[in-house]
């Protein structure tokens, strides 16, 4: 303004004024009107909690708007109801948003793709009442009421290295939830396959639906789960695709009126091979019953959840609105299942139809808990970005931001096919990963054909069969966990490596196999006194079978004893030696190898068991074969596991090795006391590390004039050859002893004088109490 003519500034400084009051009034809200910061904390305006409060309400009237289009649901057909909620919608939409005189005039390609944008999103409508029929409207909340920021960020975590860590554990929790609504959700008036349920109205595609279901033995409601989780993928990459077209013609409401208004044509012609329902006709003496609830569900699902929603997220925060949503119509929608259909309820007709259908249960429960552990961290902004947070101003008026610390360098996130991929290359590297991973797919293989072939035939002996093949599997999955984790480098925390966890895993495997062999045994002696009768029909084709698989198990793990290959190296430093030492032994087992060998050795005896007991039992009617094949069978698995067991606990109580114990192990300590120098040992410490991995530590008193890094050569060369890999030599000195005892000496005297003046100041009343530490 200085530079400006008088008459100027005059005219200037109004709108200058006005300016500087508006852009004061821009900045953030802890930042006073002298531009000075006046908190660091940015309060919110009354509009957010307005938009709070109103997306909290209306994700409620959703909740309630799904039961209620439920309870629709079992007078009219699917189109019907879509048609008509879809007209109400359009309606109000015209009048809302004017889609025809705002915007431009659209071309006729533009026609066309909003043409099929239609088709596709009153396909995928179809598809979510259809299963909100099948499922129930708290499961049909649960799957569908998630924003297409959570199912793309959980797509992402699952399949990419995006989000790290926390949207894979996001995404993992997701998967749990739906896993609990396939296998622990019991709806006890859908729990068997049927063909067509009773009180709904369904044509066309619904017939093949519930062949699809039929056909592969799954329940309706469980058919729902899956027709719901793939609608609600398919239309997470429908409205990510369908932006471009939003900017193409004017908006993305725009593209939602006139999209719902071409729905209604298309569904208009469909009416024509949908049937009234005899119930619908008895409601229509009572229209306005009958049309309010439609009318209601059609504008709060397709009218008012969108409005709102897209202002909350320009408004608020999309990650806001995605917690916030997603929590509400959870929560609302698990209240209105507790409370729907009870007395309260018992004078409407609306609501009075579902009670009893679709009931609550405990896997229903743990889903929707992890839905929401889902939706939180999902929807929760990515603090490991790389952008920065806005904190506020300089004075200066220049923006400030936050960058986190992992912001400055790439992520560490692993996704599941990273992590398969380096697994499997690990696996590929040694003979041992290898021989286990390549029996184990064997035997998936075998146990998946057992199993589907028992659910096509129904035969419970090889569905039980099947089971336990899974069993032994988990076995060889232990196996080649534990090789994986044996081949990791030594740790800080971890000094000596993670080699003991083959011995762990052949230890745990031998329980298991001692556990086997006593269920096994009480069982077969319960059966010797009553024999059931017992059918063998495709019983010994499948224990054949088995018993090849086995010995190609028994012939790729015959070699049960490991070979080590390697250097040796030694290092001292200040009076400590440490020799490292790998040499090629013969003499020690794997044990975890071991452990498995007995899995597939057990198998290839019930196997054996099978078909001997079979074949007397088709010749000879001797139905007591079967009990005492197994006596016979679970005392050699019994016998054979005793080694493995002695071996692996050995090792893990650090006894020592009874190969250099007694002779040889005193042999080498006597050419210790032969060494020149050294005048006495003590704490002599050996044991097995690994299976093969021979450890040991000695201390050793020399004279005050011998050469220490002359003896701790010596000594260890002795040991060398005992065949210690890890050993320890402590060389300790005359003068060392001498010190030591003074100090011992020293110490006694003023713990004796302490303890004595304690003692009189006691007796004298000067201390009430007295606690004296003597190390």
């Amino acid at each position: 303004l200085k530079l400006l003519p008088n008459e100027l500034k005059k005219q200037t400084q109004v709108p200058c004024a006005r300016l500087c009051r508006l852009t004061m009034d821009r900045l953030p809200t802890h930042y006073g009107r002298q531009g000075q910061p006046r908190s660091q904390v940015i309060y919110h305006s009354p509009r957010f909690k307005g938009y709070v409060a109103s997306l909290i309400l209306c994700k409620c009237i959703l909740a309630y708007a799904y039961f209620l289009s439920y309870n629709i649901l079992n007078y009219l057909h699917v189109v019907q109801f879509l048609f008509i909620a879809r007209l109400v919608a359009s309606a109000a939409l015209v009048i809302i948003q004017k889609p025809f005189s705002s915007g431009s005039k659209l071309s006729r390609s533009q026609w066309l793709r909003v043409l099929r944008h239609s088709v596709i999103s009153c396909s995928l409508t179809l598809l979510e009442l259809f299963g909100l029929t099948l499922c129930g409207p708290l499961r049909t909340v649960l799957l569908t009421q998630h924003k297409d920021l959570v199912v793309v960020v959980g797509i992402k975590a699952l399949f990419t290295s995006a989000g790290g860590h926390s949207k894979f554990r996001g995404a993992v929790c997701f998967i749990l939830a739906v896993l609990s609504l396939l296998f622990l959700d019991f709806d006890d008036k859908q729990a068997l396959p049927t063909e067509h349920p009773e009180g709904y109205q369904h044509h066309g595609l619904s017939h093949v639906f519930y062949y699809l279901a039929s056909f592969l033995g799954l329940p309706d409601h469980k058919g729902g789960v899956l027709l719901l989780v793939l609608t609600l993928c398919l239309q997470a990459g429908f409205r990510t695709l369908s932006r471009t077209l939003a900017v193409d013609i004017g908006g993305a409401k725009r593209l939602n009126a006139l999209s719902s208004i071409t729905s209604v044509v298309l569904l208009a012609p469909l009416l024509l091979f949908v049937k009234v329902p005899s119930s619908v006709k008895e409601e229509f003496s009572q229209m306005p019953f009958f049309l309010l609830p439609l009318f209601f569900s059609g504008l709060a699902i397709f009218v008012l959840d969108y409005y709102v929603e897209s202002v909350c997220t320009l408004r608020i925060d999309s990650y806001i609105t995605a917690r916030l949503g997603s929590l509400t119509v959870f929560v609302a929608a698990l209240l209105l299942a507790c409370s729907w259909g009870t007395s309260r309820h018992a004078g409407s007709s609306w609501t009075s139809l579902a009670s009893g259908q679709h009931s609550l249960s405990g896997g229903l429960i743990f889903a929707w808990v992890m839905f929401i552990f889902a939706s939180l961290i999902l929807s929760a902004p990515d603090l490991k970005g790389t952008k920065g947070t806005l904190v506020g101003y300089s004075s200066g008026g220049d923006p400030l931001y936050h960058f986190n610390g992992d912001a400055l360098h790439m992520g560490s996130g692993y996704s599941v096919l990273s992590v398969l991929r380096s697994g499997l290359t690990q696996i590929m590297k040694e003979s041992d990963s290898r021989r286990i991973f390549y029996f184990l797919c064997i035997n998936l293989m075998f146990t998946g054909v057992e199993l589907l072939y028992g659910m096509w035939t129904n035969s419970l002996g090889l569905i039980s069969d099947g089971f336990h093949m899974l069993f032994d599997c988990s076995a060889l999955v232990m196996g080649l966990a534990a090789a994986l984790l044996a081949r990791r480098s030594a740790t800080r925390t971890f000094p000596f490596g993670y080699g003991r966890v083959e011995v762990l895993s052949g230890f745990m495997n031998g329980l298991f196999l001692v556990v086997i062999s006593f269920m096994v045994f009480s069982e077969a002696v319960t059966r010797l006194f009553d024999p059931p009768q017992i059918k063998t029909e495709r019983l010994l084709t499948v224990s054949v079978i088995g018993l090849l698989v086995n010995l190609v198990g028994i012939f790729a793990f015959r070699h049960t004893h490991s070979h080590s290959h390697g250097a040796s190296h030694g290092h001292s430093h200040h009076s400590h030696s440490h020799a490292h030492n790998h040499g090629h032994s013969h003499t020690a087992a794997n044990a975890n190898l071991q452990g498995v060998f007995l899995h597939i050795l057990a198998d290839t005896l019930g196997s054996v068991g099978v078909i001997v007991s079979s074949l007397l039992i088709d010749q000879f009617g001797l139905l007591v074969a079967d009990p005492l094949c197994s006596v016979f069978i679970a005392v050699l698995i019994f016998v054979s596991v005793l080694p493995l067991l002695k071996h692996s606990s050995m090792i893990l109580v650090l006894r020592t090795p009874c190969q250099i114990e007694g002779k040889r192990l005193s042999s080498v300590l006597g050419k210790v006391l032969k060494v020149e120098g050294v005048l006495s040992y003590r704490n002599e410490h050996f044991w097995y590390h690994t299976s093969d991995v021979l450890a040991g530590s000695l201390h050793v008193q020399i004279a005050k004039d011998s050469n220490s890094q002359k003896v701790l050569s010596q000594v260890t060369s002795l040991f060398k050859e005992l065949g210690m890999q890890h050993f320890t030599v402590q060389v300790e000195k005359e003068e060392f002893f001498q010190h030591m005892s003074g100090l011992r000496a020293s110490t006694n005297y003023y713990s004796n004088a302490l303890l004595r003046s304690a003692s009189h100041q006691a007796s004298n009343g000067a201390l009430s109490l007295c606690i004296v530490k003597s190390v």
